[in-house]
């Protein structure tokens, strides 16, 4: 006798636990979409790269899309080479590897302050 309401209590405390897996399902955390951006800033497009990913910033990243970008910067002597050092953006530490980042949002026109994801070294 003991054995069937030992049995019926376990079945019930199993019920209840696997009742609460359907009506409470483990959250998916993945974005529903992702768009990854090559932005080719390593020529005399520099400074439109740049802004480019400011106006990204604008909007940012959700929890419904995540924005990514890789971007290529081109070195100063690049330009000057080809007399077109005026066309330097020397802003945001005036890097000149790859690099990938992970977009989020912020306002400043000016500063990328989305996550740096990765530093690619040069590559083109």
């Amino acid at each position: 006798m003991k054995n069937k309401y030992f049995m019926a209590f376990i079945l019930i405390i199993l019920l209840i636990s696997l009742t609460g897996c359907f009506l409470f399902p483990p959250k998916d955390n993945t974005a529903e979409w992702t768009v990854m951006v090559y932005l080719d800033a390593d020529n005399n497009l520099e400074s439109a790269g740049i802004n480019d990913i400011n106006e990204m910033e604008m909007v940012g990243s959700s929890s419904d899309v995540n924005i990514v970008v890789q971007v290529d910067r081109v070195p100063y002597s690049v330009l000057a080479a080809n007399n077109e050092g005026h066309l330097d953006d020397s802003s945001n530490s005036n890097w000149t590897n790859t690099r990938r980042y992970y977009i989020t949002q912020d306002f400043d026109p000016y500063q990328i302050s989305s996550d740096l994801k990765s530093e690619l070294g040069e590559l083109n």
